[in-house]
């Protein structure tokens, strides 16, 4: 896949990722009723985000770099996305009154749902 394309395509997602993110925010502010679903939905997508981010700089691999290094950063990044969503669910879980964990893990997975439908979609467009 081309350099711009892929640039294009992982665009695309964190604009669709940072749109949610400023819906849910002002959703939050107008609807008092649903604060805690729409705060733990606000923290997933905030892990999402994380997601998206660190797969694009995995992808941003140049291709002189031996494999074995490439595997290693491969890994730290999963990781560290395992993390992310440790943490989102475990503040989610100390901070229940502000924050639905239910709600904060359907966020997160947002995260990866944005990224396969950009490529998805991208990928079937001409040119």
């Amino acid at each position: 896949m081309k350099d711009e394309c892929f640039d294009s395509l992982v665009r695309g997602a964190r604009l669709c990722c940072l749109g949610s993110i400023l819906l849910t925010a002002l959703l939050w502010l107008l609807l008092s009723v649903s604060r805690p679903v729409l705060g733990g939905l606000f923290l997933g997508q905030l892990g999402g985000f994380y997601v998206i981010w660190s797969l694009q700089v995995q992808g941003r691999q140049p291709s002189t770099r031996p494999a074995t290094t490439v595997f290693a950063f491969s890994m730290v990044a999963m990781v560290t996305r395992f993390l992310a969503l440790a943490v989102v669910l475990v503040a989610a879980e100390l901070f229940r009154a502000w924050f639905n964990p239910f709600a904060a893990l359907a966020g997160f997975l947002l995260g990866f749902i944005y990224f396969c439908a950009a490529f998805l979609f991208g990928t079937r467009r001409p040119g």
